[in-house]
C-alpha cells in the first residue's frame, strides 16, 4: 500500500496561508537588512564633523557598502549560488547584526568603513535570496518584493536613526537594529526550515505564467533601474551634509528633513502605485519622468539653498525608486523561475547599485573642486538629462512595438 506524502494531508488553503506567512517573514527580514545601510544617513553630518571628513571622504564612506555590494551581487548572479537561497538569507541577517556591532563601536572612518562593508555583504547575501524565496512561495506577485523592500527598509532605517537622534541616543540606533534583526533571524531559523518550504513549491504555489520580456525591453529596464536608484544614493548620501554645510547650526532632524520627505513619499508611492490600474504598463515612463523633474528641482535647491525646493524635488524624485525601479525590476525578471529570480535580481541590483556608487563618488570628488552645492547640482542635472533621454527612448520604443 502506497503511503501518501505528508504534504498531501495538509489542506491546500492551509499551505497557501503558510506560504504567504513565510513570504511575509522573508520580506520583513529583507527590509531589516536594507535598513542597516540606511541607519548612518542621519549621522553622516556628525561623522563628517567628528572624523574631520571632507565631501569626497563622506561620499566614499557612504559608498563603501556599494563598492563591496556590487561585485558580490554579480558573483551571486550565478545559478549554483542561487539554489542556496535560505542559508544565504540567514547568513545575510547574521552579517547585518555583526555590522551593527562594528558601527556601534566605530571611532574612526576606518572602523566605520568596515561596518559599511559588512552592510554591503549582508545586502548582497540577502537580495537574490529573498527574491527567490518570495517568488517560490507566492509566485509572480512577489517579483517586486525586493524593490518594495528597498524603499520600506530605507524608511525604517532612516526614520529610526532620526527618531533616536532627536532623543539624544543616535549612536545606539545600531544596537536597536541588531536586536530586532537577531530576533527575526531566530524566528526564520525556527519557522522556515527547508522542509517546510519545498512542499509548498512542489504543491504548485508557484505560478509563473508570464512570458519573459523581449531583450530590448530588458535592456531598457536595466537602464531605468540604474537611473532610478542613483537618485536615492544622491539624496541620502550627500543632501544631509549639504544642508548642514549651508547652516552649521542645523540639527540632525533639520539636516535630514528632505531625506525623510523623500523616503515618506517613496513609501507612499510604493504602496499606491501597484493599486493604480491606469499606471500599469507606464511605470518606467511615469516614474522616470517624475524622477527627472525632481532631480532638476534638487539641483536648483542646492544652488539656491532653498529648503522648499528641496522638499518638492524630493517628493517628485521619490517616484524614481518607488515606481520606475520597481516596475523595471518586475519587467526585467518577468517569466523567470524562482531560482533564476535570484540570479536575475542580483544582476539587476548589481548594475543599479554600481551606477549609484559612481554617481555619489563622482559628486563627492567633484565637490573637492567646486564645493558640495555645485557638485550635488551637477550630479542631479546629469540624472535629469539621462532620465529625460530615457523617456524619449521609451516612448519611441512603445510606438514601434505597437506597429
Amino acid at each position: 500500500m502506497a503511503i501518501a506524502p505528508l504534504n498531501a494531508a495538509i489542506p491546500g488553503r492551509f499551505r497557501a496561508v503558510s506560504a504567504t506567512a513565510h513570504a511575509r517573514w522573508v520580506c520583513l527580514a529583507f527590509c531589516l537588512v536594507i535598513a542597516g545601510p540606511n541607519l548612518p544617513t542621519a549621522l553622516l553630518p556628525v561623522y563628517r564633523e567628528s572624523f574631520g571628513t571632507g565631501s569626497f571622504g563622506l561620499s566614499l564612506l557612504f559608498s563603501t557598502y556599494l563598492l563591496v555590494l556590487v561585485p558580490l551581487l554579480l558573483i551571486g548572479a550565478r545559478p549554483r549560488i542561487a539554489v542556496h537561497s535560505r542559508p544565504l538569507l540567514l547568513a545575510g541577517l547574521a552579517v547585518a547584526v555583526t555590522g551593527d556591532i562594528v558601527m556601534e563601536l566605530a571611532d574612526s572612518t576606518v572602523t566605520a568603513g568596515v561596518g559599511r562593508a559588512l552592510s554591503g555583504i549582508s545586502v548582497a547575501l540577502s537580495t537574490g535570496a529573498a527574491a527567490s524565496l518570495v517568488v517560490g512561495m507566492i509566485g509572480d506577485r512577489g517579483r517586486g518584493s525586493v524593490a518594495s523592500g528597498n524603499v520600506i527598509g530605507g524608511v525604517l532605517g532612516t526614520g529610526l536613526a532620526v527618531l533616536l537622534a532627536a532623543l539624544g541616543a543616535a549612536h545606539h540606533v545600531y544596537l536597536w537594529h541588531a536586536g530586532v534583526t537577531a530576533a527575526v533571524l531566530a524566528v526564520l531559523a525556527v519557522l522556515a526550515p527547508p522542509a517546510a518550504v519545498r512542499p509548498v513549491q512542489a504543491a504548485g504555489a508557484v505560478t509563473t505564467l508570464a512570458l519573459p520580456a523581449p531583450r530590448h525591453h530588458r535592456v531598457l529596464a536595466l537602464v531605468a533601474g540604474a537611473i532610478a536608484w542613483s537618485l536615492p544614493g544622491l539624496v541620502l548620501g550627500l543632501l544631509p551634509a549639504l544642508l548642514r554645510e549651508r547652516d552649521p547650526g542645523t540639527g540632525i532632524l533639520g539636516a535630514t528633513a528632505s531625506v525623510l520627505t523623500f523616503l515618506a513619499a517613496a513609501w507612499a508611492l510604493s504602496v499606491l502605485a501597484p493599486r493604480l490600474r491606469w499606471l500599469r504598463g507606464y511605470e518606467l515612463t511615469a516614474g522616470t519622468t517624475c524622477g527627472a523633474v525632481g532631480a532638476a528641482l534638487l539641483a536648483a535647491a542646492a544652488l539656491l539653498s532653498s529648503l522648499p525646493l528641496a522638499h518638492l524635488g524630493a517628493v517628485l524624485a521619490a517616484a524614481a525608486p518607488a515606481v520606475a525601479y520597481r516596475g523595471a525590476m518586475v519587467l526585467f525578471t518577468r517569466g523567470v523561475t524562482p531560482t533564476r529570480q535570484s540570479t536575475t535580481t542580483s544582476l539587476y541590483a548589481g548594475v543599479s547599485y554600481g551606477v549609484s556608487a559612481v554617481v555619489v563618488l563622482g559628486a563627492g570628488a567633484l565637490g573637492l573642486v567646486t564645493g558640495l552645492p555645485a557638485a550635488v547640482a551637477a550630479a542631479a542635472l546629469l540624472l535629469t538629462a539621462a532620465g529625460l533621454a530615457l523617456v524619449v527612448v521609451l516612448l519611441v520604443t512603445a510606438r514601434r512595438d505597437r506597429r
